[in-house]
C-alpha cells in the first residue's frame, strides 16, 4: 500500500480525486489533503508519503515552490492541474506525471502504476516500454522503398518526417532528404516503439532531435536540423506526456 497526500486549494477537487483513488486505485491510501501551501509541507513531513498530488496554481503561490523545501525529495510528485502550461517545468522538476482537469480514471492509473514500477525497480530509471525498446534498437535500419530500390536509413538519423499528399519525406540529421512511396500514418505504426510521434497531421518527429518547445503561436518546435514544426492542437497534450515519460 502506498501513502498519498493531495494538495490543492479546491476542495471539491480534492475530494474528487481521493474518490477516484479510492475507486480505481486500491493500491494507494490518502494520508492527508489541505488546500494551504504554509500546511502542506508540514503534512508531507508528518506522513512521509510515497506520492504527492499537487495542483500547480496554489493560494499565493506555485506548487514547484513548495517542492524546492524538499531538495532531496524521497516522495514522487504527480501534478493536478487545469493549465498545461507548466508541462515542461514540470518535466525540470521530475514529476512522475502530469493530469490535466478533469481527471481521467485511466490516465490516473497510468500514474500510479509508473510509480509502483519505479519503486519496485529499486529506484532504477524506469522508461516506457516503446523508448526502451527504441534504446536497445539503435542499430535498426528503416526500409525506404524509391523508384530505384530499396534504401536503407538508420532510424536514430531521421529528424522528422512531412506528409506530402501519399508520400513521405523523411528529413535526416545531415541535411539529406528522402522522398519515399508510404503514407505518414503507416511511419507512424512502423517507428511507434522508436521515439517517434505524430505532433500534426503532416508531421510525425523523432523526440531525440527536439531541441526547444515553445508555446506561443499555439505550440511549435525546434528540431536539430533547424526546423520548426508546428503542434496541433489536439496532439499538444499527448507531447508534453511524452516530454515527461521521455526524460524518466
Amino acid at each position: 500500500m502506498m501513502k498519498a497526500i493531495i494538495v490543492d486549494d479546491e476542495p471539491k477537487s480534492r475530494l474528487n480525486l481521493e474518490l477516484m483513488l479510492a475507486e480505481y486505485c486500491s493500491s494507494v491510501q490518502v494520508a492527508g489533503n489541505t488546500g494551504e501551501p504554509e500546511t502542506a509541507a508540514a503534512l508531507i513531513r508528518e506522513t512521509e508519503p510515497d506520492i504527492v498530488f499537487m495542483d500547480v496554481e496554489l493560494q499565493g503561490c506555485l506548487g514547484f515552490e513548495l517542492l524546492h523545501e524538499f531538495p532531496e525529495r524521497k516522495f514522487d510528485i504527480i501534478f493536478v492541474t487545469a493549465y498545461d502550461d507548466y508541462a515542461l517545468r514540470a518535466l525540470k522538476e521530475q514529476a512522475m506525471d502530469y493530469l490535466l482537469k478533469p481527471i481521467d480514471h485511466e490516465e490516473l492509473e497510468v500514474a500510479i502504476r509508473k510509480v509502483h514500477e519505479k519503486r519496485k525497480d529499486a529506484g532504477s530509471v524506469v522508461m516506457p516500454q516503446a523508448f526502451t525498446q527504441a534504446a536497445i534498437a539503435k542499430s535498426r535500419k528503416m526500409r525506404i522503398p524509391f523508384e530505384g530500390g530499396i534504401k536503407f536509413v538508420d532510424i536514430d538519423e531521421v529528424v522528422h518526417i512531412k506528409s506530402t499528399n501519399n508520400y513521405s519525406e523523411l528529413f535526416l540529421a545531415n541535411g539529406t532528404k528522402i522522398l519515399c512511396a508510404i503514407t505518414i500514418g503507416r511511419l507512424e505504426e512502423q517507428l511507434k516503439n522508436d521515439c517517434f510521434i505524430r505532433v500534426h497531421q503532416s508531421h510525425l518527429i523523432n523526440l531525440n532531435h527536439v531541441v526547444n518547445y515553445y508555446r506561443n503561436d499555439g505550440g511549435w518546435l525546434e528540431m536539430s536540423d533547424n526546423s520548426q514544426i508546428q503542434v496541433s492542437r489536439r496532439k499538444k497534450e499527448e507531447l508534453l506526456r511524452a516530454f515527461l515519460e521521455f526524460s524518466r
